[in-house]
């Protein structure tokens, strides 16, 4: 799996544990967005390579990502970079539910995400064992699944994106017409 890590610089006491977690894969290839994490160099990152996974380990809030030098990367300068690129994104931010839903629901990508506020050694946690699973081979929805607590309030999510609407076959919606045994009109209509 190749993963892209973005890590601004924060004043988050486990950000840095949990980017050296991300690091230490042994089956994973992961690359870090260079400092100072920007719009810019976030943009280029995707674009320059392709990635299996984007993680985010950050500050956020409901309308974004908070880079280097107060920077916000919100959801419609993050889409087109990712969108049918990327498969899965990890959003470590508090209030990441909204840009989330957005990106799984435009993007195609499944998002891993936080729902309200979370403390940071939760957010070490969770980020440090979905980075352990993934690395031990697990894909992403089962690693997402075993990290993410349902039910709670303020922690983790796994969104994923809607499923297409697909049209049945004709033989499908037919319907007998008045008097004409039901078996007949499936022939009919094959």
């Amino acid at each position: 799996m190749r993963v892209l890590l973005v890590a601004p610089h924060s004043d988050l006491r486990f950000a840095r544990s949990e980017v050296s977690d991300w690091d230490a894969a042994l089956r994973m290839t992961v690359r870090q967005v260079p400092s100072p994490v920007t719009i810019v160099s976030v943009t280029r990152a995707l674009r320059e390579n392709e990635y299996d996974l984007v993680a985010f380990i950050s500050h956020g809030t409901p309308d974004g990502i908070l880079l280097d030098d107060g920077e916000l990367l919100d959801y419609p300068t993050l889409a087109p970079a990712i969108r049918g690129r990327v498969p899965f994104v990890f959003v470590n931010t508090c209030e990441s539910e909204s840009i989330a839903q957005a990106i799984a629901a435009d993007t195609g990508a499944s998002v891993v995400c936080t729902v309200g506020p979370v403390d940071d050694r939760h957010a070490y946690a969770m980020g440090s064992a979905l980075a352990f699973w993934l690395d031990g081979g697990m894909e992403f929805g089962e690693a997402a699944r075993l990290a993410v607590t349902p039910g709670q309030v303020r922690g983790f999510k796994l969104v994923t994106p809607p499923l297409p609407e697909v049209q049945p076959p004709a033989w499908a919606v037919a319907a007998p017409q008045d008097g004409q045994p039901f078996r007949r009109c499936l022939r009919a209509a094959a």
